[in-house]
């Protein structure tokens, strides 16, 4: 079905948008009516009052529209209106029926459902004047009482009544008086009661009491401080410096300085065995002084070199570059003047022109070169070895290579020199 709504009611409009089995076309104005009402079955009009719908009823009428309208609207229904009105409140139902009545010709309700008649009290039942009591009476039910109609229930058109006839008033309600309380009685007002102060003698009562003593409580014995037990002397520690057995006491005290040491020699004879995986020649004090010549020899480039090898009290060569079989057996004591001058320091020594030191360098092998460097190799403050190199002349910047040359060769003979010793040793 298709409906022309001419509405300004947003609820109207939201009640027309729930029927889904309408064709709503909605219109703004009688113009907007008259444009497209052609194919449509009602004009439904909401403009809020009845007599302003029922106006705009006429004037799409005149204007040639000829299908029929119903007036949503409130208040009073003229006698004998143009078109049908409804009036609010109404359910989708009514507003369906009444639509359907409209097309049809029906008549339409056009007022609210009239609403059920009071009750009036009956005679017996009186209210009680007590205020704290409250009485109920249970009556059986009168069949003479005419019956009441729910509120909800729907008035129906009778010929007797026409349609367009508002309802009977409404008898007013009986109104239950209301019931006042007896006032209460005002409370007393409390006085506040000043506090006592004690005087000077009960003040000295109550000191007395709490510093005297109390008689049936025993006095608190006070206890000797116990004597101190006699400490057991202690065992001397153990003399033996051995794998065997240790008593239990020996065990729990704390480690022996010669224990550290067994355990600081394995962790350097560990060390020792990955050195020499490194580096072989360690192993060998030959091997490492001519390692150590090798080197002197790349760096200086010198006619004669020579590795003296300390031993006690004297100088020995172990290694040599540029020499004759004689000079390789020379053996220089401690007391030689240029190596008692090596044995106390470590900085190296240049001697040039050798001609005008004759005395110095004499029993030197190699002293036939213009000029002689001696580089002393010591490890913890003690001389090893001593490095003794010749050629036409030397710089001061070779006196400082020699110094370098001489502490990094220290440690690897240092190393090679004990491991020799324990080989002869043990």
């Amino acid at each position: 079905m298709r409906v022309v709504a001419l509405t300004l009611d947003p609820s109207l409009g939201a009640a027309l948008n729930m029927l889904d089995d309408w064709e709503i076309t909605s219109a703004r104005d009688v113009d907007g009516v008259v444009d497209v009402a052609r194919g449509a079955q009602i004009v439904l009009i909401g403009v809020g009052g009845t007599e302003e719908g029922l106006d705009i009823a006429q004037q799409i009428h005149s204007r040639g529209v000829t299908i029929p309208a119903l007036v949503v609207g409130e208040g009073p229904v003229p006698s004998s209106p143009f078109s049908p009105v409804v009036l609010r409140p109404f359910s989708l139902d009514d507003l369906r029926s009444a639509v359907a009545s409209a097309i049809e010709g029906a008549p339409v309700a056009s007022s609210a459902p009239a609403p059920p008649p009071a009750r009036v009290p009956e005679p017996h039942e009186e209210h009680a004047e007590e205020p704290d009591a409250v009485v109920l009476e249970l009556r059986p039910k009168d069949a003479s009482l005419p019956v009441e109609t729910p509120v909800d229930a729907k008035a129906e058109p009778t010929s007797e009544t026409p349609a367009g006839k508002a309802a009977p008033e409404q008898a007013p309600r009986a109104q239950q008086a209301p019931v006042t309380p007896p006032p209460a009685a005002p409370r007393p007002a409390r006085k506040e009661q000043p506090a006592e102060v004690p005087s000077e003698d009960e003040r000295n009562e109550l000191r007395k009491r709490l510093t005297t003593p109390r008689p049936h409580l025993p006095a608190r014995t006070t206890e000797a401080p116990a004597k101190e037990a006699r400490r057991a002397p202690e065992p001397a520690p153990s003399r033996r410096r051995g794998f065997g057995r240790r008593a239990a006491a020996e065990a729990a005290a704390a480690e022996s300085p010669f224990i550290q040491r067994l355990r600081t020699g394995a962790t350097a004879a560990r060390d020792i065995e990955r050195l020499i995986e490194e580096l072989p020649q360690v192993a060998e004090v030959l091997a490492m002084a001519q390692a150590f010549l090798s080197e002197a020899v790349t760096a200086f480039s010198p006619q004669i070199a020579s590795v003296y090898w300390h031993e006690p009290g004297s100088f020995r060569i172990v290694a040599s570059h540029g020499l004759s079989r004689v000079e390789q057996g020379l053996i220089v004591q401690d007391a030689h003047p240029l190596f008692a001058q090596v044995l106390l320091s470590s900085d190296p020594v240049l001697i040039a022109p050798v001609d005008l030191a004759r005395g110095l360098v004499a029993g030197v092998a190699g002293a036939r070169t213009e000029a002689l460097m001696v580089g002393p190799v010591h490890v913890d403050g003690e001389c090893i070895a001593a490095l003794v190199i010749g050629r036409n002349d030397f710089s001061d910047a070779d006196l400082d290579r020699m110094d370098v040359l001489a502490r990094e060769a220290g440690p690897g003979l240092a190393l090679a020199r004990a491991l020799q010793s324990l080989r002869t040793k043990y």
